[in-house]
């Protein structure tokens, strides 16, 4: 489980009729991580994404499962999946796997219209409003916690600043250099 949590971090946030996701790695990841970024968030459409973090072997048996439940509803009903579906078939495959042999590494994150979706390494399904999952969650979570109460209704360019500052804010409060500025965060909006 510990695994999971290593390189990376995701944050989320559902405003008005978009979701927000946003990944970043920390200042202290390793330079060839740096140099040759990992894809960590797989578009599927205009609404819906699932990103991971964690063992990127492990992400990438997620994303191909992604993309095998994806092609299946598509042939069958000629449209995406619900990303609610499509999160109940991931954290099924991710229990099944637990259950097997060993839990896959990674924290699952489905987003889409209605909301993000999290599905930690055993396999257990949670919906939110917003989320940190990954390095430096905790502090993630906190100040995200903080900004969200301060910002009120969100529309899109709001959410995406206050991913922005959470992250800042977070990296500033850990054991990084202050003399460094704060590595980029990729954000993608559905």
């Amino acid at each position: 489980m510990r695994a999971a949590s290593l390189g990376g971090s995701i944050l989320g946030v559902c405003a008005e009729d978009k979701v927000i996701i946003a990944t970043g790695h920390p200042a202290e990841s390793s330079p060839s991580l740096r140099a040759y970024p990992v894809e960590r968030t797989w578009r599927f459409d205009d609404d819906l994404s699932v990103s991971v973090v964690g063992l990127m072997a492990d992400a990438h048996i997620v994303a191909d499962y992604a993309y095998d439940r994806l092609d299946d509803h598509r042939l069958a009903f000629g449209t995406s999946p619900p990303p609610r579906r499509l999160a109940d078939a991931i954290a099924d495959a991710m229990t099944a796997a637990a259950r097997q042999s060993r839990p896959l590494g990674v924290h699952v994150v489905v987003a889409g219209r209605g909301g993000l979706w999290h599905v930690d390494p055993g396999g257990r399904l949670r919906q939110f409003q917003a989320l940190a999952v990954g390095n430096q969650a905790d502090a993630l979570v906190r100040d995200l916690a903080k900004h969200l109460e301060a910002a009120g209704p969100l529309d899109e360019a709001t959410a995406a600043a206050l991913l922005r500052r959470a992250w800042r804010d977070a990296l500033v409060d850990s054991d990084a250099p202050s003399d460094t500025s704060p590595p980029p965060l990729d954000v993608t909006t559905l």
